[in-house]
């Protein structure tokens, strides 16, 4: 079919013009209008028009020039979109490996490091944003904290991918290298004398969690969520089910979420030493019914989380629990290590370990152990009650 000739408002055919390069034509407003194919096979058309043709075949000189320097670049390259709404399109787009939404927690994480972590990057156009800017804005992220930018740019780094497959950008500016999360920071777990200070010493309220956290082994968010029903007793002690963990979403609340893997589903029995700490908290802080929470706040809607820091802050600096020689202070984290390692010293597998943190274990490993996953008694009457 011959390509339809436009006319002006007498009918009268409006002249166009053919050159090596490119098409110019005449509109019926008398403005001249430039066209031309690219690269890539697409035809485009010039984003505004020409007062003449002479103007129209310059712009198109201009092109023809760009694409013989390698230098051309799609119109809809050239005017990409900011940064920060192409990063919150990308995420309310995400997918976990599974094909499934994101978990409120992990896309509440990526939200504010969008906001916050790249807020100097929202006004910046994906295709300025070369690997220099990503340096001197990774610089900045860094001296807040080393292991949170690494986060950060990985985060970038995984949306900008996105703009590699959209055909925006040609290669990922954010280096590979900008995504370390390596600190540096090691383990100071509290000696054994340090401990019965600390633990002796803690607000009432908290005694538990410290216990808890180094002779059951749980992760802050798993020992935040625990209710009534998940520690009961059995037998002349308590044990700990972990099938889940808890996280405090800004402006959601508490929110319940899955272990961090399948290894993470556990039962961890407490020395029967702990038995009387554990039953005091029940009887003093937590309400009757299985559903009440182990640590609840002191005022509805404040974070428990904020007042164990404060409590916890308070206790190592009133037993004297200094930072060691290189500076580490001891973290609620490495009471964790302190049970991993002290189920070591006492000659316990590597294994049964891995299973009683849920640090995972492969599944050939699993049949070596009874009905279910975790620490029993046997493991945990080898955590001996610390004294100062």
């Amino acid at each position: 079919m011959p390509a339809r000739k436009e006319r002006d408002a007498r009918g009268h055919l409006m002249p166009t013009t053919r050159r090596g390069f490119g098409h110019v034509r005449q509109l019926p407003s008398g403005k001249w209008q430039a066209s031309y194919k690219g690269p890539d096979g697409n035809r485009y058309k010039g984003e505004k028009t020409f007062s003449s043709k002479v103007a129209a075949n310059g712009w198109l000189a201009t092109i023809e020039n760009e694409i013989e320097r390698e230098t051309w670049k799609p119109p809809h390259v050239l005017n990409a979109e900011l940064l920060k709404p192409y990063a919150l399109k990308w995420l309310e787009a995400r997918r976990n490996r599974k094909g499934k939404p994101l978990a409120p927690a992990t896309r509440a994480l990526y939200l504010d490091q969008i906001e916050r972590g790249m807020a100097d990057l929202h006004n910046t156009r994906l295709t300025q944003i070369t690997t220099a800017a990503v340096r001197e804005w990774h610089n900045g992220r860094v001296k807040i904290g080393a292991s949170q930018a690494g986060h950060e740019a990985a985060l970038l780094r995984a949306i900008l991918n996105t703009a590699v497959a959209d055909e925006i950008l040609m290669k990922n500016p954010v280096l590979a290298e900008f995504c370390n999360t390596k600190t540096g920071r090691k383990i100071r777990p509290p000696s054994d004398a340090e401990l019965a200070l600390l633990i002796e010493a803690i607000k009432p309220k908290f005694k538990a969690a410290i216990v808890l956290a180094a002779f059951g082994g749980p992760r802050k968010g798993e020992w935040l969520g625990l209710k009534r029903k998940e520690l009961p007793l059995v037998g002349d002690r308590y044990v700990i089910d972990i099938d889940g963990q808890t996280q405090y979403l800004p402006g959601q609340g508490w929110n319940e979420r899955e272990t961090k893997s399948e290894d993470g589903v556990r039962r961890n029995a407490l020395p029967a030493w702990a038995t009387p700490i554990i039953t005091d908290h029940l009887r003093e802080f937590v309400g009757p019914g299985p559903d009440d929470y182990l640590f609840t706040p002191n005022k509805p809607g404040s974070m428990v989380q904020g007042e164990w820091e404060r409590a916890w802050k308070a206790a190592r600096k009133e037993v004297g629990v200094a930072p060691d020689e290189r500076g580490y202070t001891v973290r609620l984290h490495d009471l964790r290590h302190y049970y991993g390692t002290k189920l070591a010293d006492a000659g316990v597998g590597l294994k049964q370990i891995q299973a009683a943190g849920g640090w995972g274990t492969p599944a050939a490993a699993l049949k070596y152990l009874h009905a279910v996953r975790g620490a029993d008694a046997e493991m945990a009457d080898l955590l001996a009650q610390p004294t100062a």
